[in-house]
């Protein structure tokens, strides 16, 4: 089945163009599961040249469309690490940590977040951190070293339990912070063990399961 408005522009363009056209959808099976499938529609006339019905063939390709789909996604994965790695190697060390965060905000469209490191301690140490956060909290402490003790909220979950953690909506951060919306934190492991963690916040639309497999 196709969904009323869609089958109504279907059929529109089919009488304009006549011929043999295709068109990619998705459609729904009697029993409501939905597919995608090519639809090749030929439209039949009679000896005056006016239609008299449609003749198609649909051709479910729900698997390769998934299969292209997976295959842009790792794509775009590798490429992003090759850039971070590109980072390791050819940023300055004062810089390296700021130049990755920025080139993580242009990926995730987001507008605040941080790199951090785990250091010897075992305390999360964030040398990067979006450059106007700071100034715009009204806090007066601000040290970029967050002690394994004090670790809470959302990124203290994610470093505590080892898993991507997304938050979409309002978030209530401490008095006099900047508003934050729509968070994914990330630990960082090399293997098994916790090595640091990337926060970012303020995604427009939102982080969805894309952003979290990335």
């Amino acid at each position: 089945f196709v969904d009323p408005e869609k089958r109504g522009m279907i059929v529109e363009k089919q009488l304009q163009d006549r011929g043999v056209n295709w068109h990619v959808n998705q459609y729904r099976t009697r029993d409501g599961r939905l597919f995608t499938a090519n639809l090749y529609l030929r439209t039949v006339e009679n000896g005056h040249g006016n239609p008299l019905f449609f003749e198609g063939i649909v051709e479910d390709v729900t698997d390769s469309v998934k299969a292209h789909e997976d295959l842009r996604r790792s794509y775009r994965e590798l490429n992003l690490h090759r850039k971070i790695a590109q980072k390791f190697l050819t940023s300055p060390a004062d810089k390296v940590f700021s130049d990755i965060l920025d080139l993580l905000l242009a990926n995730f469209d987001s507008h605040y977040g941080y790199v951090g490191y785990i250091d010897d301690k075992g305390d999360l140490v964030c040398p990067s951190m979006t450059r106007d956060i700071w100034s715009q909290c009204n806090v007066p402490e601000k040290n970029f070293v967050f002690s394994k003790d004090s670790w809470g909220g959302l990124w203290g979950k994610s470093l505590q339990a080892r898993s991507v953690l997304v938050q979409n909506g309002g978030l209530h951060p401490p008095e006099g912070h900047i508003g934050l919306e729509n968070v994914l934190v990330a630990p960082l492991l090399a293997d098994s063990d916790l090595v640091g963690q990337i926060a970012l916040a303020n995604k427009a639309q939102g982080f969805d399961e894309d952003d979290r497999q990335r």
